[in-house]
């Protein structure tokens, strides 16, 4: 990955969406189509990290002193993030050298919480079932880029289409594994919500505390809880320093005094469903490839 040009790339999605889709630029091994839809996943998770992040950088009244729920919406928080990151990576002209491997995705530990005072133990294995959904789907999402980057390199940069095509059937390979899991995500959310919803637990958010939030993240950073799981899942220093400056800077559109309805909201699960489309359509047009002689 090129650090700086994440860094370039991704400030233009955060700041100015419109751009990112002008001509439909950005990945020449994707549709249009493809990348305006993975595009859409962006904004949603763009928008929901944003509000989410409030959660931990303002004194409210919430109930996050129960370890459960703030485990859950510390990774909740953090998955969110990743996933606009690494969407906007997927449709991005970026490059990775390195095409001669198959970086598969990382290892990790089941994400869980236990059951404590309200979160009953029906509750915790929902609440780690949405977990661990995510997880699968952010680690099987950095594999992808990362078999997109070295793709672009080896078919642009280097004239080896023979390395480029091993590369797209190995991303192909991960888009199956990032797409079953994101059809679990969705089905888990739907599922937390009416849980959370059920014990009152709306988390909501406003204009005044988002802006209070943003002004202490600008001076202080962002909570060490979001920086750890972000750094657990394998996002890098440069990218979490864009996603601080992107809730710094970042006008949410859709201000929600629930973000327990907002995870399963017609529109978040829409964006989903997009992103699902996307990556069946690329995994029915790569074909399959074995590895080219060294």
């Amino acid at each position: 990955m090129l650090l700086a040009s994440v860094i370039a790339c991704a400030a233009i999605a955060l700041t100015a969406p419109s751009m990112a889709l002008a001509g439909c630029a950005g990945r020449r091994l994707l549709t249009c189509q493809e990348k305006q839809q993975v595009f859409a996943d962006t904004l949603a998770w763009t928008d929901a990290y944003v509000l989410d992040f409030e959660l931990f950088e303002t004194n409210t009244t919430l109930p996050l002193s129960n370890p459960a729920l703030r485990g859950f919406w510390t990774f909740e928080a953090s998955t969110a993030a990743a996933r606009s990151s690494l969407d906007f990576e997927l449709g991005d002209q970026l490059t990775d050298s390195n095409f001669e491997q198959v970086a598969p995705p990382a290892k990790l530990a089941a994400p869980s919480v236990k059951s404590h005072g309200t979160v009953t133990r029906g509750m915790a294995r929902d609440l780690s079932r949405l977990m661990l959904a995510e997880q699968q789907e952010v680690l099987n999402l950095e594999a992808l880029d990362t078999a997109m980057n070295r793709a672009t390199y080896a078919s642009f940069l280097s004239s080896r289409a023979d390395w480029s095509r091993w590369q797209l059937a190995a991303a192909a390979g991960f888009a199956h594994h990032a797409e079953a899991a994101l059809g679990r995500v969705i089905s888990a959310q739907r599922i937390v919500t009416h849980d959370l919803v059920a014990k009152k637990l709306l988390y909501g958010v406003g204009s005044v505390d988002l802006k209070l939030a943003q002004s202490h993240v600008k001076h202080h950073g962002l909570a060490h809880s979001l920086v750890a799981t972000m750094t657990h899942l394998g996002l890098i220093p440069g990218v979490i320093t864009l996603i601080q400056n992107g809730f710094v800077h970042r006008s949410a559109k859709k201000l929600s005094f629930s973000l327990t309805q907002l995870l399963s909201s017609s529109f978040v699960i829409g964006d989903e469903r997009l992103m699902i489309t996307a990556l069946r359509h690329f995994m029915a047009r790569t074909p399959r490839a074995g590895r080219p002689p060294s």
